[in-house]
């Protein structure tokens, strides 16, 4: 599955809510998301902000997110 559109809505994928990288930063599997995207001096990092949490995260890889789908937010 391709990473995530720039300025989608995401949330963190099933298989990633174990992840150490997710579990450090105390997301769970409601938070929702807006994607800037991928950074471009380090395509194996991306932007995110909480849409209800209000973090903002720039660690974390985009293969650990998907879009949501319409009302899914």
């Amino acid at each position: 599955m391709p990473n995530p559109r720039p300025l989608s809505i995401v949330k963190i994928k099933d298989a990633e809510l174990t992840n150490p990288d997710i579990t450090n930063f105390d997301l769970s599997s409601r938070d929702r998301f807006l994607y800037y995207g991928e950074i471009a001096q380090d395509t194996t990092k991306c932007i995110i902000e909480g849409l209800y949490c209000g973090k903002r995260l720039v660690w974390l890889s985009p293969d650990y997110f998907e879009e949501v789908v319409a009302g899914d937010y």
